[in-house]
């Protein structure tokens, strides 16, 4: 059983410590991207691949004419400021992350520090046309809760938009589960699950299934081969001290070794919330 207050602390030290170094120049800062890149085909409108997938979030928000959007664990609020850039809307943040939260305001975002399994959180608030959770929500230990706490806060047919890491098939072999233990540690991914259980679980909190798109082919191709990343790994995991820089390498490391392996996807997921029965 995870403990959740447990498990958010961990995640808003990690990103605390973290998200300094990820965004070292102003111009990291302005852009705040802290996702992942990713190579637009030729079709593509948007062809920075810092902004690819905001750019399919924002066709999506546009296509359904949001008024109001919620962005789940928005970091510094760089996918608001992208989104915001193109289409005006009122936008919304929250990040565990404290540092997060003020380097956000200090770049005149509507960002907000507090849990989005809060359901305290979502009280007196108007409802939403567009939540989206930009690789956030493999840190939620409890995805019945969040399914929960968003279908009282969506209105009817409203959208939840999920780009993210997913595992793509069970059950792994023994090596298997323990790169994904490893990655799940040091990523602070307890929420890491395979894209049929989570679909399972926002479809039985009243949200449905409709669009699901597989990045995974526009993700740049590894600089290292799957044998020499899982030798690389393997010795650094035997590092005794354990910090954000080395939860990191080991982490980002990992799932990308999961990902040449065949065991991650990275996918959009885009579900509707239902009228209440």
């Amino acid at each position: 059983m995870i403990d959740k207050e447990i498990q958010e602390s961990k995640v808003a030290a990690y990103y605390n410590s973290s998200t300094p170094r990820f965004l070292r120049t102003k111009q990291k800062k302005l852009a705040g991207a802290i996702h992942r890149r990713l190579i637009p085909p030729p079709e593509a409108v948007e062809t920075d691949p810092s902004h690819y997938s905001e750019s399919l979030i924002l066709d999506i928000i546009r296509g359904c004419g949001a008024r109001r959007v919620l962005d789940l664990g928005c970091g510094v609020g760089g996918t608001i400021r992208y989104l915001k850039s193109h289409y005006q809307a009122d936008y919304t943040g929250i990040s565990l992350s404290r540092v997060q939260c003020e380097i956000a305001e200090s770049l005149d975002t509507p960002v907000e520090l507090g849990s989005y399994l809060d359901p305290r959180w979502y009280e007196n608030r108007e409802p939403f046309g567009v939540v989206y959770a930009l690789e956030s929500l493999q840190h939620c230990p409890d995805h019945s809760q969040l399914a929960r706490n968003l279908k009282q806060i969506m209105k009817p047919g409203a959208l939840l938009v999920v780009v993210d890491d997913f595992i793509s098939y069970e059950p792994l072999n023994r090596r298997q589960t323990r790169l994904l233990k490893r990655f799940r540690k040091h990523w602070h991914s307890p929420g890491c699950i395979s894209e049929t259980d989570f679909i399972e679980i926002y479809s039985r909190g009243g949200l449905t299934p409709v669009q699901n798109i597989h990045l995974t082919p526009l993700m740049a191709k590894p600089l290292l081969n799957r044998y020499l990343r899982a030798l690389g790994l393997n010795l650094l995991s035997l590092y005794p001290a354990r910090n954000s820089v080395m939860d990191n390498i080991i982490g980002g490391g990992t799932l990308r070794l999961l990902q040449q392996m065949g065991v991650m996807k990275y996918s959009l997921l885009v579900f509707r919330a239902e009228p209440n029965v």
